[in-house]
């Protein structure tokens, strides 16, 4: 049988209030009554229901992290593991644990409804989605990453729209004008749509920077394929381009996780890069350097952290900026090459 409280008070002679105040807020009773209470529980085999602890607490000590797919998909992105790595190295700083909530059964509103947590960080969401409405109506403290800028939700993001445009700027400034945007696809899983801020966002770089050089978006010369954020999405755009584009001089993926698949996809193809086709990321995850992907950096690592950070304050009450914008900036390496005549 479960040993209790009630059987510690018995057993001590304390009541069911002091043997409570021994396991969650001991600086309320003498240290000799404090021990002497620990050591019963201890020999009587007591273990805290941390479900009960929490409730009498009023806190869960977990904050979640709401992902846009499964658990599994997230952690084959290196991106998404150098994000959550930020984050919990400001949970195990702050005593806190941390969980990771996937869309349960496709629907990121049960997961919201079911998330036992002090506080949330979302990934993708819009600030008018139903998921996020939700989180708003639990008076849940939250914090968004890769959304929509919105002055009414705190965020931590990049910027988007002119890492995307230095991106397409560094293909257009070599002489490239035949490219393919590799795009990030909408999640068929959820009842809303990831990635649809920053899809929307890098879009718009990218269709600035060609506006700017004189080049139509919807030209016959600009090819958009969307794919899932994956490297077999990006290898099925390495694919179609390399089967069906034979004039697409340069690629321009908007996560490197994409530009990888397409890279050894078109390598499989005998596509020299850069000798016969460009490629430009987005991200610069550590296998970035390895493959000589030029691409855009984004401190992923730092974003979580910096989301945490804010996260934990706004938990404990206390003030702290309601928008943060973390720099991104082109890395140059060897998957660029200019267009000879």
């Amino acid at each position: 049988m479960r040993v209790t409280i009630k059987d510690i008070a018995r057993e001590t002679g304390y009541s069911k209030t002091t043997v409570s105040f021994a396991f969650n807020d001991p600086d309320q009773i003498a240290a000799s009554t404090r021990d002497k209470i620990l050591e019963t529980a201890t020999r009587m085999g007591y273990v805290p229901d941390p479900v009960a602890r929490s409730l009498s607490r009023r806190s869960m000590g977990t904050i979640g992290l709401l992902l846009p797919q499964s658990i599994p998909f997230a952690l084959h992105n290196p991106y998404m593991v150098d994000l959550i790595s930020g984050l919990g190295a400001v949970c195990g700083e702050s005593e806190l644990s941390l969980t990771m909530i996937p869309p349960r059964k496709g629907s990121l509103m049960a997961s919201v409804r079911n998330a036992a947590v002090d506080g949330l960080i979302t990934i993708g969401l819009e600030p008018d989605d139903e998921a996020v409405q939700l989180i708003r109506n639990r008076h849940v403290p939250f914090v968004t990453i890769d959304s929509q800028p919105h002055d009414a939700v705190p965020a931590v993001l990049i910027d988007d729209v002119g890492g995307a445009r230095i991106a397409m700027e560094h293909l257009l400034a070599k002489g490239h004008t035949s490219i393919a945007i590799v795009a990030l696809e909408f999640n068929p899983i959820m009842d809303d749509q990831a990635y649809a801020g920053i899809g929307r966002l890098r879009m718009q770089g990218y269709r600035e920077a060609l506006v700017a050089k004189g080049i139509e978006p919807e030209s016959s010369q600009i090819v958009r394929i969307d794919e899932p954020c994956s490297i077999d999405g990006g290898a099925h755009a390495g694919r179609v381009i390399a089967h069906e584009y034979p004039d697409i001089t340069a690629i321009v993926a908007m996560s490197d996780i994409q530009a990888i698949g397409v890279c050894r996809e078109l390598a499989a193809n005998g596509k020299k890069i850069p000798g016969e086709i460009s490629v430009v990321g987005f991200d610069d995850i550590r296998e970035s350097a390895h493959l000589n992907l030029t691409t855009v950096r984004q401190p992923a690592r730092e974003k979580g952290r910096t989301a945490g950070d804010l996260l934990v304050r706004m938990i404990r009450g206390e003030s702290s900026e309601h928008r943060i914008e973390l720099p991104c900036e082109l890395v140059e390496r060897d998957s660029v090459a200019s267009v000879t005549a």
